[in-house]
């Protein structure tokens, strides 16, 4: 039986490595639009061997046989880094950079006493009609207004009662950082929305299990290609720069180069977003408006000194014009001589992203401690990465539901669509996790 499988981003080459494992199919083939395969993992490569990934992404181990032997099995155990104990997060909030959490620390007793009653005496009967709705019920009002909401609305340069209930989740402020150990136990007891005051102590019973994994080489990207040699020594065919041209119940045509090539499927799997998925199906809505997401850039850096910050990436709660998340690479790889940053912006489509917004970004650093004075530039790029950044609001949230249902009418009997829930995983291991339950029905 032949498999053809569109999207050769993570998603696509797991679907692959399932589909090897079924012994039906002879000829598995997967067609990548770009390039590149591996998406948002193929990280940026310049001379002298430089490399950056795109933005922050480390694997953690899941659990599940099945997805941990397929991120791992390419590599010699020797090539991984595993972070257990040095994968801190932190954040700048109220100008001072946390070491020990990436949830803000509000010192306000005020808010501290408020925040902490509604936690206690909170039923879990949440309003997820927008995000204010959702933090007023979660939080209460005066931790929403004074930390969690104006943080959401500087990074979406949206209102909280245009965004969704789901906003704060992929900026990691879901929860109220308690101040110490008896606190915290207090609350954790009726509230999973407490978070443990200090990451280097935590008790081993909410640790998590499963650890983050590295390649010494080159990052993410090493996982990519590691994977896809694999699958081609098993005799999985990977296309890359084919654009679709159409699209049937049995077969595909697609572009190699001046030609239009046709190839003839059993079955067919989407490993695409839903903007893309629709797209090639040829639906539309041309009359529905929809919020962009937002400008996403990267500069990639490497710096004179090794920051002697213990934090891995932190996020930037202040001046938000200046930059949203910095990933440190010397705690990663865990090598003093690791001088090479990340930094991300989030900007509007007004924004004019250049050396001098780098300067900004490196005074705000020396500001709060995290170089120091002496420290200089000897290498910059800035980045635009093309998908951007996610825009969660409802009107986003009600257009990708409209999508998902039109797609599903439209393909969900012949197709497989990247996955099969009303509500499809956002984050990475999510994302796995539901392919490996219900892909390997479809097949």
């Amino acid at each position: 039986m032949n498999l053809i499988i569109i999207g050769g981003g993570i998603s696509g080459l797991f679907m692959a490595y399932l589909a090897k494992k079924n012994k039906n199919y002879s000829n598995i083939t997967i067609i990548e639009r770009t390039e590149n395969i591996g998406g948002l993992l193929q990280g940026f490569h310049y001379p002298e061997g430089r490399y950056f990934d795109k933005g922050t992404h480390l694997f953690r181990e899941s659990g599940i046989k099945v997805i941990d032997d397929f991120l791992t099995s390419s590599f010699e155990e020797s090539s991984m880094f595993y972070l257990p104990n040095h994968a801190y997060s932190g954040c700048i909030f109220n100008g001072k950079l946390q070491n020990y959490s990436h949830y803000p620390f509000t010192t306000d007793n005020y808010i501290r006493t408020a925040t902490i009653d509604h936690l206690k005496n909170c039923r879990h009967q949440y309003n997820y009609e927008n995000l204010r709705s959702y933090c007023y019920t979660a939080f209460g009002s005066e931790y929403s207004d004074r930390v969690l909401l104006p943080i959401a609305e500087k990074i979406y340069n949206r209102s909280s009662e245009d965004l969704s209930h789901d906003a704060l989740k992929i900026i990691g402020q879901d929860r109220f950082l308690s101040a110490n150990h008896d606190e915290w136990k207090c609350i954790s007891s009726v509230s999973s929305l407490i978070a443990y005051p200090d990451q280097e102590n935590l008790p081993e019973h909410i640790k998590n299990p499963y650890r983050r994994v590295y390649s010494k080489k080159q990052g993410t990207y090493s996982f990519v290609i590691g994977i896809a040699n694999s699958l081609r020594s098993q005799g999985v065919n990977i296309l890359t720069k084919k654009e679709i041209v159409s699209l049937d119940k049995n077969s595909i045509r697609f572009t190699d180069g001046n030609q239009i090539k046709i190839l003839e499927f059993d079955k067919l799997a989407f490993a695409t977003n839903i903007f893309a998925t629709s797209k090639i199906l040829g639906i539309r809505f041309p009359h529905v408006k929809h919020d962009k997401p937002l400008q996403h850039y990267v500069f990639n850096l490497e710096l004179s000194k090794t920051p002697t910050s213990k934090l891995s990436f932190f996020y930037n709660f202040d001046s938000l014009k200046n930059f949203f998340r910095v990933t440190n690479y010397s705690r990663i790889t865990d090598n003093s001589h690791d001088q090479r940053l990340s930094v991300e912006i989030l900007a509007g489509d007004e924004a004019h992203i250049n050396s001098k917004s780098t300067r900004q970004c490196l005074s705000e650093l020396k500001h709060v401690g995290f170089i120091d004075d002496e420290t200089e530039v000897i290498f910059e790029r800035i980045e635009h990465l093309e998908s951007g950044f996610p825009m969660l609001t409802n009107k986003n949230k009600d257009f990708i539901s409209l999508l998902n249902t039109s797609v599903t009418k439209h393909a969900g009997e012949h197709f497989f669509l990247g996955r099969d829930e009303d509500h499809p995983p956002f984050l990475q291991n999510d994302v796995l996790r539901s392919i490996c339950k219900y892909f390997p029905r479809y097949l």
